[in-house]
């Protein structure tokens, strides 16, 4: 795999996370209460918004399984693409400048073996 591929599925847990948080906080906000009687056939029910959501958690799960096999040796891939932090809080972190946190992090990519 080249190094946009390795990115690409390394940032399948972020989007599975964030699939998962919209359908959550989709399914609890006041907007999912029907307030009316007016039906349509575009809506769901609760049961298939349920299930929707359901399924996104179960795709965030394994997407974090996958990742964690493949960089649990790369500290700076796990706090990038496993705990979603930001680069400047990373850098931060280990006191080290953006310059060379972009060049370890391209580093660790390379040595990936996914």
């Amino acid at each position: 795999m080249n190094r946009k591929e390795k990115i690409v599925f390394l940032e399948s847990y972020g989007k599975a996370k964030n699939k998962f948080e919209y359908l959550n906080s989709k399914l609890h906000g006041t907007a999912s209460i029907n307030y009316d009687q007016v039906r349509s056939t575009s809506n769901k029910s609760l049961v298939d918004r349920l299930q929707e959501r359901d399924e996104a958690y179960e795709s965030m799960l394994l997407a974090w399984l996958e990742l964690d096999k493949v960089i649990k040796e790369y500290p700076l891939l796990c706090y990038k693409y496993q705990f979603l932090e930001a680069d400047y809080k990373i850098c931060e972190l280990y006191n080290i400048n953006m310059k060379r946190y972009k060049e370890v992090l391209n580093q660790q990519i390379d040595q990936l073996d996914i």
